[in-house]
């Protein structure tokens, strides 16, 4: 049985033999005509019988990258196994050299601060991230797993660690620690001999928070769930009884207060239509055939915002 090796992603889903191609994918092995080398068949059952969807853009723009890749003198990697180890290999280059700047620096008695925020990924797993600043000077020193809980001591174990990799010694080189306001932070601060200085922009991103995330418009969501036409009800009565009360429109007092009011109403009905979607694949493929038509082929999701994701509301609202 001779096999034909082929740069199209179909063939990721067959083997091809003669002029025939067997479907890997089936449990009964479906074999389908590939005469020619057509493979328009193939596509039509992979999208049809297994809702798979091959990119042709995605594929071209592929083949593209291999085509410059080798006309540099390079040759692409031929797994990802290929890539992760030439990507660990480049890294330890990377922190040689970071050490190597470091410790030249050090010489001249300098001293850094430090700024360190922790990251959940989409595969849920914690980290720490951590960056080392001199001046307008910046060095990102990586991430550190973070396993089980993390106590301020724990906090500030993993940040000696990680500053001992690069040689650098947090109660000698440092003179100030930087962080977000969260309670582990603050009292790890208090364990630390550097300054201990809690991040300004964090500060104003969790006062934007109190003002655009109503705990009691957030309890309304929750309780609704996936019912828009309630909330649609429930916002224009509401609404109605507010413009009701407003006797003076000059009043500072009152103009405020029905302004953030107002804001949350609207904030968290694009909050329910986004949840709807990412909750109902059905819906989405509605939406998305809408989109497509718009956007010639390319979908375009709803985000929904994260009360401790910088600037994802404003993502959110753009998007919607």
């Amino acid at each position: 049985m001779a096999t034909t090796k082929s740069k199209s992603l179909v063939w990721k889903h067959f083997e091809k033999f003669d002029e025939k191609a067997k479907c890997s994918l089936c449990i009964s092995g479906n074999i389908l005509s590939c005469s020619g080398g057509s493979t328009s068949a193939l596509r039509k059952h992979l999208f049809s019988v297994h809702n798979i969807k091959l990119d042709d853009a995605q594929e071209a723009k592929e083949d593209t990258f291999q085509v410059i890749l080798i006309s540099k003198g390079f040759m692409p990697p031929k797994s990802h196994s290929t890539i992760s180890i030439r990507v660990r290999e480049y890294s330890l280059q990377v922190k040689s050299s970071i050490k190597q700047e470091l410790a030249e620096i050090l010489e001249n008695k300098a001293r850094f601060s430090t700024t360190l925020d922790e990251y959940t990924s989409n595969c849920n797993r914690r980290y720490m991230n951590f960056n080392l600043y001199l001046k307008l000077q910046v060095w990102i020193l990586g991430l550190a797993r973070i396993f089980n809980t993390m106590p301020a001591e724990s906090a500030k174990g993993i940040l000696e660690s990680k500053l001992e990799e690069f040689d650098i010694h947090l109660n000698e080189h440092v003179v100030a620690v930087v962080t977000d306001g969260a309670s582990v932070m603050t009292k790890m601060g208090k364990l630390c001999k550097p300054i201990h200085s809690i991040c300004f922009a964090h500060a104003i991103h969790l006062a934007v928070c109190d003002v655009l995330h109503d705990p009691k418009t957030n309890d309304s969501v929750e309780i609704l769930g996936n019912s828009p036409g309630e909330l649609n009800e429930e916002l224009h009565d509401q609404m109605l009884h507010d413009d009701d009360e407003i006797c003076d429109p000059y009043n500072i007092d009152i103009i405020f207060p029905i302004l953030k009011h107002h804001l949350n109403l609207v904030i968290n009905k694009v909050r329910i239509i986004a949840r709807l979607f990412r909750k109902s694949p059905t819906k989405n493929d509605i939406l998305q055939g809408y989109v497509k038509e718009i956007r010639n082929g390319k979908e375009l999701k709803l985000i929904l915002d994260c009360k401790t994701r910088w600037s994802s509301l404003l993502t959110m609202i753009e998007r919607f």
